[in-house]
């Protein structure tokens, strides 16, 4: 490379005389960035993953309750409507909603995405039985037990990433950031998850439906993240250590050895691994496997 360099007196070792010798401080400003965008972009990918996971099981255990939802509220409107509408009142018309179909008699056609008023749900909403929040989350609490079950194992293994993910993090960190997920979800939903379309004085019914059993539903997944995330995020490196050792030989064990280092375990016998990359495996403590370098 044509550097000026000397050897140490006692080994040999050519050391350069030059700190940076041919592009100057830009190598590590560029190791540092790159290593900063790396970590950045790693942390956008988990926690994206996770919350959009989150938000996914979170829709799915609405989404039955959400049909049942949307046929009580389209009852009470309809029966609102027709009262209006055999008194001689136009209540639709107003709203952008003249051209709604009846049925034979005379009553609005009970669709699913039958168009609702929004001053009408506003002033009725607190009165009707089926809004109260109790009865919202027995109806979410109300589906199949088979998609708990889903919703639990999910949670389990994308918990039990983390601690692998971020493999250099103490577990009580990686903890602390367990409900970062659960938050962006909920200000993503109130930032964007309200009504649609909002300029206009009507809704649908399943937007309405889906927007009361939110937070329920976001509650019932919420606590299912926290119970079961955790639970991944305690057995998250103990499962990838038992499955590195029923899966990956000995002699290619030495590349994820941090798996064992990080929490200070000794290695599994046999181990292959380059002292210079871990130089642990010099001063190991009683159980760590020393092999000479490959």
């Amino acid at each position: 490379y044509g550097l000026y360099l000397v050897r140490c007196p006692e080994c040999g070792t050519p050391a350069a005389i030059q700190e940076y010798p041919m592009l100057g401080r830009w190598p590590g400003w560029l190791r540092v960035l790159a290593l900063v965008g790396y970590i950045v972009l790693l942390m956008m990918m988990m926690f994206g993953f996770s919350s959009l996971m989150i938000a996914g099981m979170g829709a799915a255990l609405t989404n039955g309750p959400a049909e049942e939802y949307t046929s009580q509220i389209t009852h009470e409107w309809v029966e609102y409507e027709y009262i209006q509408h055999t008194a001689g009142n136009d209540i639709l018309t107003p709203l952008g909603l003249g051209q709604a179909q009846r049925s034979a008699d005379g009553r609005l056609a009970n669709a699913y995405w039958v168009g609702v008023g929004k001053s009408w749900w506003r002033q009725t909403r607190e009165s009707l039985p089926f809004t109260r929040f109790r009865h919202r989350l027995s109806m979410v609490l109300g589906v199949r037990w088979n998609l708990f079950v889903v919703t639990a194992v999910l949670f389990f293994g994308i918990g039990a990433l983390w601690p692998v993910v971020m493999i250099s993090a103490p577990r009580r960190w990686i903890v602390a950031l367990i409900p970062l997920p659960v938050v962006f979800v909920y200000l993503i939903n109130e930032a964007f998850g309200n009504t649609t379309p909002g300029f206009m004085m009507w809704d649908y019914a399943i937007t309405l439906a889906n927007h009361d059993l939110f937070l329920p539903g976001f509650l019932v997944t919420s606590v299912m993240w926290f119970f079961f995330g955790l639970l991944g995020v305690v057995f998250g490196r103990p499962l990838a250590r038992l499955f590195v050792r029923v899966m990956v030989p000995p002699t290619l064990r030495g590349g994820l050895a941090e798996l064992w280092f990080t929490d200070g375990k000794p290695l599994p016998t046999g181990t292959r691994m380059s002292h210079r990359l871990y130089p642990e495996i010099n001063h190991p403590q009683p159980g760590y496997a020393r092999e000479t370098d490959q």
